[in-house]
């Protein structure tokens, strides 16, 4: 499968993760839900072992070894709780690597609730993430669960605004 960027740009909008005001371990999160997702969608890439690589050369055995696992264990819970496909934009394209796509989003934004102990607005974005039917139930505790490893690394810094800056922007 090759990326083509006019194909990618045409069928799904992006937002800068500049605009949605990322940090680093939101970032390193991203990377290794799209290396996941690559290979899922193509098994021979073996994406699985950049993720591998980048979580530890990022965070280090334990801590990245402890995120690779929550990441894997969220992104199967999409799997199994999603009806639609998962669109996601390829990690290995440094091109739009800056670009995170509206299920993307949900998936970070989740993850963050769960950071900021939201269980309300967490809920809401797992729902969103599995594609806005069903309850969710698996995806809200493995966000959750992500989300207390991320905090674990890194403790959550507050953007106040930034939660309607991002709701704004998203497109469903």
């Amino acid at each position: 499968m090759t990326h083509n960027h006019q194909i990618h740009r045409a069928n799904q909008r992006g937002i800068r993760t500049s605009d949605i005001g990322m940090d680093n371990i939101e970032l390193v999160v991203l990377e290794l839900v799209r290396h996941f997702c690559q290979t899922y969608a193509e098994p021979l890439s073996h994406n699985w072992e950049l993720a591998l690589q980048r979580a530890v050369q990022e965070l280090g055995p334990l801590d990245g070894g402890r995120l690779v696992v929550s990441v894997v264990e969220l992104l199967r819970a999409v799997r199994i709780e999603r009806q639609t496909p998962f669109a996601f934009i390829d990690a290995n394209c440094k091109k739009c690597a800056d670009e995170v796509l509206p299920v993307e989003l949900h998936l970070i934004m989740a993850t963050r609730f769960a950071r900021r102990q939201d269980p309300q607005n967490l809920k809401a974005e797992s729902v969103a993430l599995i594609g806005g039917e069903g309850d969710a139930q698996q995806t809200y505790a493995m966000a959750a669960k992500l989300g207390h490893a991320m905090n674990a690394i890194s403790p959550f810094a507050e953007h106040p605004d930034l939660h309607l800056a991002v709701q704004s922007r998203l497109v469903h």
